[in-house]
């Protein structure tokens, strides 16, 4: 459903939010910018329609995180035991709702370019007993493998690169000056390009 073409941050959030109402309980979503996509979510998780669900991440080292909505305080709230693949689907499994994002999971979903049996059998399962629940689930990593026996239960879109305008913010945000001490002198002086943003904008420009 989303375009390849660049889209504004705005249509993005917009046609997560579509997707997520439509009810489909798998989503995976291919990209580079990690970062990027979890602000989308961020903004996603905001609209009335889902800040009651909370937003989770998670990843194979840290496990899973709690980053935004209920209970959520000024740090991220960590989610014991569901740190391996099979945890956190068991984990989402007894979830009542939520907007959970697991990071680079296509690799154990196939790994050596062959499906997991139980994993994928276990994603099944999980996509229809959340199907009717306030739950969705966002795969987000560059790849995703395609396994004939999920076609129907994940939804498969790419996420476009940043429109123009979110390019020239992210070059805003370079240019700012920042103060540097240089031999007792206060100058202004640019920081390095150091940001996963600045990275894109220098791939898109």
């Amino acid at each position: 459903m989303l375009e390849t073409a660049p889209a504004s941050t705005e249509a993005l959030v917009r046609e997560l939010d579509i997707l997520i109402r439509a009810r489909y309980p798998l989503i995976s979503v291919t990209m580079f910018e990690e970062g990027r996509f979890r602000r989308l979510m961020e903004a996603v998780a905001q609209l009335e329609k889902h800040r009651s669900k909370g937003l989770f991440v998670w990843s194979r080292t840290q496990g899973l995180r709690q980053i935004a909505g209920p209970n959520h305080g000024p740090a991220d709230r960590m989610i014991p035991g569901t740190e391996d693949p099979i945890s956190i689907l068991e984990h989402i499994n007894q979830a009542e709702r939520g907007l959970y994002v697991l990071c680079d999971y296509g690799g154990y979903l196939a790994p050596d370019g062959l499906p997991d049996p139980i994993l994928v059998r276990q994603l099944r399962e999980l996509a229809w007993a959340v199907k009717t629940r306030a739950v969705t689930v966002l795969f987000a990593g560059p790849t995703f493998p395609e396994i004939p026996t999920l076609e129907k239960e994940i939804k498969m879109i790419e996420l476009p690169l940043p429109d123009g305008r979110e390019v020239e913010r992210i070059l805003d945000l370079r240019a700012l000056p920042r103060l540097h001490a240089s031999s007792g002198d206060q100058c202004l002086k640019s920081g390095p390009s150091t940001t996963e943003e600045e990275d894109v904008a220098e791939n898109v420009v």
